[in-house]
């Protein structure tokens, strides 16, 4: 049986017969807590590469969350955790009540395939990172979301967004615009005004719009 967030230790017995989560398992509550069961599994999956057990926004935005900590204790000096945790974020407010009434439902699909390719083609430069010796900072660290930002809209988004009905790519595009009431998911000093299908325009934007607003901040 794959890992995967349980609701509770009773749910947990009841369907698995054990006693004890294993190693890659943890509780909703040890997530939204922050607890060493969360910590341990998050480091677990990365290690043996399993992204796939995280199935919803929440459950990757809270591990951006706890990785960005966690490089950011080592030493690292980059920006992505917190730009991808803050997209995430979004992701979930605007999939959760009443927000929910208001987004087109095609549209989310494609905007969670986007952020789960990226979760899951992440995960081996996440451990890479996690496992250097050399601290990233200054114009190393800058290097390191170059890199991790070109391969996420040049290569793991592209045909996803490429593929995206034009009402939905349209509705993706009014929200990252902060048109009317969409104007409450996206702080104006970071409104994507580009062609979001351009991938040289979404590459530009993440590395000197949206990095410049999360670098040196608690956001």
């Amino acid at each position: 049986m794959n890992a995967k967030e349980w609701k509770s230790l009773r749910i947990y017995h009841k369907i698995t017969h054990t006693e004890n989560l294993l190693p890659s398992d943890w509780l909703k509550s040890d997530r939204i807590n922050n607890t060493a069961v969360w910590r341990l599994a998050n480091a677990f999956n990365l290690e043996n590469n399993l992204p796939q057990e995280y199935t919803t926004i929440a459950e990757r935005k809270d591990f951006y969350k706890w990785a960005n900590a966690e490089v950011e204790k080592q030493g690292h000096q980059v920006v992505w955790f917190k730009m991808v945790h803050f997209i995430s974020s979004k992701l979930y407010t605007m999939e959760t009540f009443p927000n929910v009434i208001f987004v087109n439902k095609k549209m989310m699909t494609y905007a969670n395939s986007c952020s789960e390719s990226v979760f899951e083609n992440s995960f081996p430069e996440i451990n890479t990172l996690f496992k250097s010796t050399a601290i990233l900072n200054g114009e190393t660290g800058l290097q390191w979301d170059k890199a991790i930002l070109y391969k996420e809209q040049y290569v793991w988004v592209n045909a996803i967004i490429n593929n995206i009905d034009s009402h939905s790519l349209k509705k993706m595009g009014n929200i990252l615009k902060g048109k009317c009431l969409y104007g409450i998911f996206i702080p104006k000093a970071i409104r994507f005004t580009g062609d979001l299908t351009n991938k040289d325009m979404r590459y530009e934007y993440a590395l000197n719009t949206l990095r410049g607003y999360f670098e040196n901040t608690n956001r």
